[in-house]
């Protein structure tokens, strides 16, 4: 006998969250598990609701991985601008200084010296890059605070579906089978 499966994972195999070449499938798939696990939907609809919260709670683990990368992508072109201004030649020169800052001692203390000269620090580069990528991490940031509102609206609908059902199921009176005679049927109809 193969073992059950849970409810959500044939709907999950049809209709789960894509994952990007640079993420774990394995680990996309421990995030729906562990939500899975904790929210435990029981019905059709506290399953679409817990599935709407894993795709934003995947969304927003991105959005957070994106910014790191943003910023670094933008470490370059914010080192060639701060340097441009320390070279005779416009920047010309500074393309492969700038190249070998990542990977040489000797052209990181080269650039350092270069900052320095005109007044600023390593930390400055950090400064530059985020002037460089504001547009895009404003954007980012506005997507990351409208996926976080979206959790706590599904998470609190998923609350009030709850309370709801639980309210029914206390409030609903219980029928129970009475013996009705055909006189006491008759004794209320109008003649």
């Amino acid at each position: 006998m193969s073992p059950k499966r849970s409810p959500h994972d044939l709907f999950d195999r049809l209709y789960k969250c894509i994952s990007l070449p640079t993420e774990s499938a394995k680990k996309l798939k421990d995030i729906r598990r562990a939500v899975y696990d904790e929210l435990a939907p029981e019905t059709a609809i506290e399953q679409f609701i817990v599935r709407e919260i894993v795709m934003v709670m995947v969304d927003v683990e991105r959005h957070h991985r994106f910014r790191a990368a943003i910023l670094r992508s933008a470490f370059l072109p914010a080192l060639q601008n701060l340097l441009e201004p320390t070279s005779p030649f416009a920047g010309a020169i500074t393309d492969p200084i700038v190249h070998c800052y990542f990977t040489s001692a000797d052209a990181r203390k080269d650039v350092e010296s270069r900052l320095a000269g005109v007044g600023l620090r390593g930390s400055d580069i950090e400064a530059e890059a985020f002037r460089i990528r504001f547009h895009v991490l404003e954007s980012l940031q506005k997507q990351l605070a409208a996926d976080e509102t979206r959790l706590r609206l599904l998470l609190r609908s998923l609350q009030q579906f709850r309370d709801q059902s639980a309210t029914k199921a206390v409030v609903a009176p219980s029928i129970s089978p009475v013996a009705v005679s055909e006189t006491s049927i008759h004794q209320g109809a109008p003649r």
